[in-house]
């Protein structure tokens, strides 16, 4: 897997996870990037079925997505 591909897919997790921000603008503002630079590749994913459209028709992580990611919880107090 591309590693522009797993900055797309994380980007989704986060997005899903935090709804403030849209997921394609949260893209182009972490990235400095227009849009239409991720556009094509992240259509690409969803013929792959790593990403899905939902009934809202905005993008989120099918289930093959979500376990491409590597998802991992740190926890503690650091001083």
């Amino acid at each position: 897997m591309k590693s522009l591909d797993k900055i797309i897919l994380g980007s989704l997790y986060v997005s899903n996870l935090d709804k403030g921000v849209e997921f394609l603008q949260r893209l182009q503002d972490r990235y400095q990037l227009d849009k239409k630079f991720f556009y094509s590749r992240i259509l690409e994913l969803t013929k792959i079925g790593l990403i899905e459209k939902n009934k809202d028709n905005n993008f989120i992580l099918s289930t093959l997505g979500r376990e491409t990611l590597t998802v991992v919880l740190v926890g503690g107090v650091f001083d």
